[in-house]
């Protein structure tokens, strides 16, 4: 009885202590609680969800669970070191509390899922996002207010809020230099009985001249054979023995269709349609793995070296606003998907297609932007080539 008494006087002092408020901003764990997100719990500790989640190992910045234990990094590691291609980072993205920080902010109502965590109430949810339950009841069929941890909710509506920043830097492309075109192919010297097929479709002469009345026409890959010569013309036989005049010009190869120019949307298009089915790893910006936001930079550093490895949320605040009815291929297009504002990018292909890395798809995937997932969470497309 008396030690039951002394342990109940233990815990009565450690209750009664409170933690400074300082001290509870340092601290290097925390404990998620019914409802957190990551994105909550980073902004609370003033570090990046990106530092966050690689602190942690976590794959999905979406799904984290009362309960678990999640280690905070310190806060100068809130911005992550660049991850790829080493290279001089001269585009940066404007330092918080700037004028470019106090940027347009937009109220946004988007459709969502949400997995119920541990704690959660219906109640609970549909004020979190600005619903109601009747509307989330309506929408997920439930006939009571009963949820369970780890049920996935459909949430129409959501209210999310999206701060649209001005122009930011732009970034200049390096294209390679275009293929030169071959030189005009040679007229071929032909001897006296040497053979040949008419390259092409060829007018036979009367005569050495171009004023003689037309003879025949040889099609293309007709047989001919030399049997005279005179100045610039070949006497040749056809192959029903008549012969005729076709001057030596008319004889040399079909040169090949001048190079097309690359513009610099062709040149983004095709090196972002290279990692197509590349696996989507969190962090990652490399061909052996790689995340939205490294997928963007590693098809832009291919032509702008100076270009940064930053988050899909520093990509939104650079490059000039682009409204969807001008969108064109190589332009930025963004989402809202595991935090409020621009957490996820992808590289429009033109005809409202775009290709990203889809941590739902496990892979660098194209999506059409009319699919009713990216309808109600797009946020905006940036043009970072002027």
């Amino acid at each position: 009885m008396r030690l039951v008494i002394v342990s109940a006087v233990v815990l009565a002092a450690l209750a009664g202590l409170r933690v400074p408020p300082a001290a509870a901003q340092s601290a290097s764990v925390h404990v998620v609680r019914p409802g957190e997100t990551l994105y909550g719990i980073a902004r609370r500790y003033g570090v990046t969800v990106d530092a966050l989640a690689a602190a942690n190992r976590i794959a999905d910045p979406a799904r984290i669970q009362a309960g678990q234990v999640l280690r905070i990094p310190p806060a100068r590691a809130a911005t992550p070191p660049p991850v790829g291609r080493p290279g001089p980072t001269r585009t940066r993205p404007p330092a918080s509390g700037s004028r470019a920080d106090l940027a347009a902010v937009e109220v946004r109502r988007v459709t969502m899922r949400y997995t119920v965590g541990r704690g959660d109430t219906l109640y609970g949810i549909a004020r979190r996002f600005g619903v109601t339950v009747a509307e989330l009841r309506r929408a997920n069929r439930l006939g009571s207010d009963l949820i369970r941890p780890g049920q996935r909710l459909l949430v129409p509506g959501a209210r999310v809020v999206v701060r649209i920043p001005p122009p930011g830097p732009t970034v200049r492309l390096r294209l390679p230099p275009p293929p030169q075109s071959p030189a005009d192919p040679e007229v071929p010297e032909l001897d006296v009985g040497e053979e040949l097929t008419a390259p092409r479709p060829l007018r036979v002469r009367r005569g050495p001249a171009s004023y003689f009345p037309t003879l025949a026409v040889a099609a293309a890959q007709t047989p001919l054979a030399v049997v005279g010569r005179e100045g610039d013309w070949y006497e040749v036989r056809l192959p029903d023995d008549t012969t005729g005049w076709i001057r030596s010009a008319e004889l040399a190869p079909p040169a090949p269709p001048p190079a097309a120019r690359q513009t610099a949307a062709d040149a983004v298009v095709r090196e972002a349609l290279q990692y197509l089915g590349t696996r989507y790893v969190w962090g990652g910006a490399s061909a052996g793995g790689l995340d939205c936001s490294g997928f963007v930079y590693l098809v832009f550093s291919a032509f702008a070296p100076e270009l940064a490895r930053l988050r899909s949320f520093d990509y939104f605040r650079l490059g000039v606003p682009v409204s969807p009815e001008h969108l064109r291929p190589g332009d930025l297009v963004f989402f809202t998907t595991y935090a409020p504002g621009a957490s996820h990018v992808g590289i429009y292909l033109g005809d409202r297609r775009f290709i990203h890395a889809s941590s739902s798809a496990r892979q660098v995937v194209v999506s059409s932007l009319d699919e009713p997932y990216y309808v109600a969470r797009y946020v905006g497309a940036r043009r970072l080539a002027p």
